[in-house]
């Protein structure tokens, strides 16, 4: 007997109280669409531990009193006057006081003529050689999270200062984030929008009715609104970072989709086995959705691994995409039974006869109810159902001519194909290596040598030019055409772009001190020497016991030279000038090239830990699932393969620049260093997914043949259709994030596109099967003394087959609960 927390046990709990099920997740689904709403995060991205740059900031926080400085530079530029005529005065002076009147959000503002009154050595820095372009130095509030919610009111402020004759720019931390966010948001929203519409299109075609195309899309979009609602409830008490909402949305598309994919085939093939509906749901449950619960198992063990490394992002990303994947396990195993005993063998409907029968079936149940009110509220009802029925009609001549004209004897074949199969209570030779999937597994089966051979050499070209990889970040010169990107540019022509993010330099120790004031002259003299930096300042704090410098670099904050020029003055600029004195080891180095340098840093020290963690972790959870240690060492190093070649692929297209005109993508000198090690947890996770969904059926096979070489032949004819078809939803959701205009999401989107591409037809259709037949038996060796372990066995027990089951659609309404 089945225990209730068994996948079976839950399947048949779920099928007998269908509505009960149904209800209570539609209840959780409300409660998390309406706890959206109280979403914290932040576009931080903090540290948990504390890097040389933390440590610096920290100390300001403590002793000059002073957090995180956030400021805008405000750009006047005009092609008729200069900034030594009234005219130019008079609009800088006025855009000086009304950006100060923002009480509460602007702390300062300091223009040329100020600087010039003071005598201020920076007043220069802050004119063009030309002298047509003038800057305005805006601080902000210290809470960056606050000045954020008042940032359209700012830019609106700026654009407002706009007159005949000048133009009036603003480029910084808030503008940046403001127009960063911006198009985030559109990008998600746009990406939904494309990928849905073709992703239904698309399960349509695999399943030929609208019903069995719809469940999936209904799993997705539950998991999306419940795992938001739970990432809204657990950001009350610790920092999100705001990528988790793309996160969850990506995630909660791709693997929803999927996994219910994978039930909803299952089903459908038992009952063409001749399985009652019951015993069909019940053998789908013990078999592909076991197969979930281990694929979502291997996905959250995979993305576990981004918890290690110190910092909001990674964990923001981490917990978005395993609440998703928790979620969607957690519905195919109570609510896509519970669907399935409702709708039962209308999922084999065709699309066009779906919606007849429940337009009848509506009208039918409304004009049953008292008369002559039924007459009317079922004609009411019949014509709210006509924009549905005109919403679907692309769709059913889409379906008509396609499916029934195109692929209707493509479908016959293969439906005589599984029920001759079943009836004979074997799997022939003629049936198994049938159709295209069966010439594939065939060939490849035939020569594995060669197939690996050719395998290998397509995924280690693609994997060689990770070795030109550049890590770094995308910063606002990425950005598409916008004010934003305009005032950008003006300062790289004109100016010095460092200077939105100057380096600053806090020595802590007595000013006072001979030693400390010679070391700080003698760095003064070496920053200036240097060539990479302006004008910098220096700063005492009122008690006398910290130091702070600040230099603007000539260079982006993000280009290499900057990140070359934080650790020379790191490791030789700072030991030099401070070198014998009380400050000694008491000098650190802050700033955003600064904190992003230790982000790099500490990329570099957690990647072989969650690499390690990640393989380890994976390893073992396979090697229980197919009491096996061949079938995770090979899993492992395919998805090492596709990895690897996702990392050259990506490096080819935005480094490189080959074809990346043809896919509309930026061409960057780095990838951003949070991507590799993201990219590896995800699809080290996703791309277990069709491995364990694969190799559970080719188990299955076994345990009841003891033949490999039928075995795998059986395992990719039965799932190669779905599996296709699930790699090209996960494709098309991913390109549809890569379509977007931030470079960040460009390369997070195609490097998963690819990857998954590569999984679901290079991995799966030729390594797999050409080295299960190299290796024979071996494929399942498990030393004896490892036999002590417990039997988790994905595939569960062999059920017999009945006769096969040919299930023709009712022309007629009929009631959709049995």
């Amino acid at each position: 007997m089945k225990s209730l927390l068994s996948t079976v046990g839950l399947a048949k709990v779920a099928s007998r109280r269908p509505w009960v099920v149904i209800s209570a997740w539609i209840v959780v689904l409300a409660l998390g669409a309406f706890g959206t709403s109280f979403l914290n995060s932040t576009t931080d991205a903090t540290f948990n531990n504390e890097p040389e740059s933390v440590k610096a900031q920290n100390l300001l926080d403590e002793k000059l009193g002073r957090g995180e400085t956030h400021s805008e530079t405000i750009i006047i530029r005009s092609s008729q006057f200069t900034v030594d005529d009234p005219e130019f005065q008079q609009i800088v002076e006025r855009t000086t006081t009304d950006v100060l009147a923002l009480d509460g959000l602007v702390t300062g503002a300091m223009n040329y003529y100020q600087a010039l009154s003071f005598d201020s050595p920076v007043a220069e820095s802050l004119v063009s050689a030309d002298r047509d372009t003038m800057l305005i130095s805006v601080t902000f509030i210290d809470d960056f999270e606050e000045a954020l919610k008042h940032a359209d009111e700012y830019l609106q402020r700026v654009k407002g200062e706009r007159a005949p004759g000048f133009e009036v720019y603003t480029v910084g931390d808030i503008s940046a984030n403001e127009e960063f966010n911006t198009i985030a948001e559109e990008d998600l929203i746009k990406a939904e929008m494309v990928s849905l519409p073709f992703t239904l299109l698309i399960l349509i075609v695999v399943f030929g009715a609208l019903v069995a195309a719809g469940i999936p899309l209904i799993l997705a979009l539950f998991s999306i609104a419940i795992a938001t609602g739970i990432a809204a409830l657990i950001s009350q008490a610790f920092e999100l970072s705001f990528f988790v909402t793309n996160m969850i949305s990506m995630i909660g598309l791709a693997v929803g989709i999927d996994y219910a994919l994978f039930i909803i085939a299952r089903f459908r093939e038992e009952r063409e086995h001749g399985a009652d509906k019951r015993q069909a749901i019940e053998i789908a449950s013990g078999t592909a959705s076991k197969a979930v619960v281990f694929s979502g198992l291997a996905v959250v063990f995979a993305l576990l691994g981004m918890f290690l490394i110190p910092t909001t992002i990674f964990r923001s990303l981490a917990l978005g995409a395993i609440l998703a994947v928790l979620v969607a396990v957690s519905a195919v195993l109570t609510l896509v039974p519970a669907l399935l005993s409702l709708l039962g063998d209308r999922l084999n409907t065709r699309m066009w006869r779906n919606l007849l029968d429940i337009f009848g079936w509506i009208k039918a149940r409304v004009t049953n109810t008292a008369r002559p009110l039924g007459m009317l509220g079922g004609s009411a009802v019949a014509l709210l159902m006509l924009p549905l029925l005109l919403f679907f009609v692309p769709f059913a001549l889409v379906e008509v001519a396609l499916l029934d004209g195109l692929l209707r004897p493509i479908t016959h074949r293969a439906q005589r194909r599984a029920a001759a199969g079943a009836a004979s209570g074997r799997f022939s030779d003629d049936y198994v290596h049938s159709g295209f999937w069966g010439a594939v597994t065939r060939l490849v089966m035939r020569r594995p040598i060669v197939s690996v051979a050719l395998a290998l050499t397509l995924l280690v070209g693609l994997a060689i030019p990770y070795f030109d990889m550049k890590t770094g970040f995308a910063g606002v010169e990425t950005l598409p055409e916008s004010d934003v990107k305009t005032a950008f540019l003006i300062l790289e022509q004109d100016f010095y772009v460092g200077q939105l993010a100057p380096v600053r330099i806090v020595v802590d120790g007595n000013a006072s001190d001979p030693g400390v004031q010679a070391g700080v002259t003698k760095l003064l003299a070496e920053l200036q020497a240097d060539g990479h930096y302006g004008q910098a300042t220096t700063e005492v704090n009122p008690a006398g016991d910290l130091t702070l410098i600040e230099a603007p670099m000539t260079t982006d904050a993000n280009a290499p030279a900057s990140y070359a020029a934080i650790q020379r003055l790191r490791n030789n600029l700072i030991p030099t000038a401070f070198d014998n004195t009380p400050a000694e080891n008491a000098v650190y180095v802050t700033g955003v090239t600064a904190f992003n340098q230790d982000f790099n840093e500490m990329i570099e020290t957690y990647t072989p830990i969650v690499f390690a963690f990640v393989l380890g972790l994976s390893f073992i959870l396979l090697m229980l699932a197919f009491r096996s240690i061949v079938v995770p060492l090979k899993a492992i190093l395919m998805n090492l393969l596709s990895v690897g070649a996702a990392y050259g692929t990506m490096v080819l297209v935005f480094q490189k620049g080959f074809l990346n005109g043809i896919f509309g993508f930026q061409q960057t000198p780095t990838i951003d260093a949070w991507i590799p090690i993201f990219l590896f947890c995800v699809l080290f996770g996703l791309s277990m997914d069709y491995h364990v969904f694969l190799l559970s059926r080719i188990r299955e096979h076994f345990d009841q043949t003891q033949n490999n070489r039928e075995s795998v032949a059986v395992g990719l004819q039965s799932t190669a259709r779905i599996i296709t078809g699930a790699a090209a939803i996960m494709v098309m959701v991913f390109a549809a994030f890569a379509s977007g205009r931030l470079v960040t999401i460009q390369q997070m989107g195609f490097g998963l596109a690819i990857a998954v591409l590569l999984d679901a037809t290079i991995i799966r259709s030729i390594l797999v099967p050409a080295s299960m037949a190299l290796l024979g038996n071996i494929n399942w060796y498990l030393p004896r003394w490892l036999h002590w372990l417990p039997d988790l066995r994905v595939e569960g027990n062999a059920v017999p087959h009945a006769q096969p089951l040919v299930v023709e659609p009712a022309l007629e309404p009929a009631p959709l609960a049995d």
